[in-house]
């Protein structure tokens, strides 16, 4: 009996080393993973800030435009006036397109993690192989 029990500590104390190497190789993974998700997630926030920049540069540029063609004559101004209020429009809505683009995208990332990191990391071996030649 007493045999049993010793061999049991002896078998206990083999394992512990091993029990915590592949704990500590298992939160070296999670941190790695953790920093590259981060990374992904700064880069989707990044295009989502520019879309958002271009769509309001868009608005913007059909504001003033807007308003220069108004100027231009009576007759003219009429429907120059009914085609900005259009452009408006339809800068408006690209402006809500990207935000919902960027809101999706960063959605993806939250919800498929592994995925979007391993993407990227094709991406990016991509990129390098073409500006490596």
């Amino acid at each position: 009996m007493a045999n049993a029990t010793k061999a049991n500590d002896r078998q206990g104390q083999e394992s512990s080393p091993n029990k915590e190497h592949a704990q500590q190789g298992a939160q070296a993974a999670m941190g790695a993973v953790s920093g590259a998700v981060d990374t992904v997630k700064e880069a989707a926030s990044s295009a989502m800030n520019w879309a958002s920049d271009m769509a309001g540069n868009a608005k913007n540029y059909a504001s003033t435009a807007a308003g220069a063609v108004g100027d231009l004559g009576s007759n003219i101004g009429s429907h120059a006036s009914e085609y900005a209020h259009d452009a408006k429009e339809y800068a408006g809505v690209a402006y809500d397109k990207a935000g919902e683009l960027g809101r999706d995208f960063s959605n993806l990332v939250r919800r498929n993690p592994i995925p979007t990191v391993l993407a990227a990391v094709g991406v990016g071996f991509l990129l390098g192989r073409t500006l490596r030649s």
